[in-house]
């Protein structure tokens, strides 16, 4: 982490601070995949986010967004309009002062792996 210039840049700046103003909106809309799951050669590799999001001391809010499909190194993919946005969620509402807190959970959704390996192991027991 110490060799991230992103990372060293905010250690050096000190803590954050408090902003005024309300947090209207947060989005995630494009996700580059750096380095496909191995083995590579079992086919690509199936992407979803889980968002929770906390504002102020309410109840903290998830979505789970739909499936991205087809990611070998280096693909960069959008997520659809509903799936991109992050905050608000139904239910929040910004509000003055307010801290919102988000946490996105990146996760490898390996059932299209696992049936693409099933069908042809059924495929390959089923010849005569």
């Amino acid at each position: 982490m110490a060799s991230i210039p992103q990372l060293k840049a905010i250690q050096a700046a000190g803590a954050a601070r408090a902003l005024a103003g309300i947090v209207k909106g947060v989005g995630i809309s494009t996700v580059k995949w750096v380095d496909e799951t191995n083995p590579e050669l079992i086919g690509k590799d199936e992407i979803f986010t889980i968002h929770t999001v906390v504002v102020g001391t309410v109840e903290p809010v998830s979505k789970k967004t739909a499936t991205l499909k087809g990611f070998d190194d280096g693909v960069t993919k959008n997520f659809a309009a509903a799936d991109a946005a992050v905050f608000q969620l139904p239910g929040q509402t910004p509000a003055e002062g307010a801290e919102v807190f988000i946490v996105t959970t990146l996760y490898e959704d390996d059932g299209a792996g696992v049936q693409a390996v099933l069908t042809s192991s059924n495929r390959f027991l089923e010849r005569p």
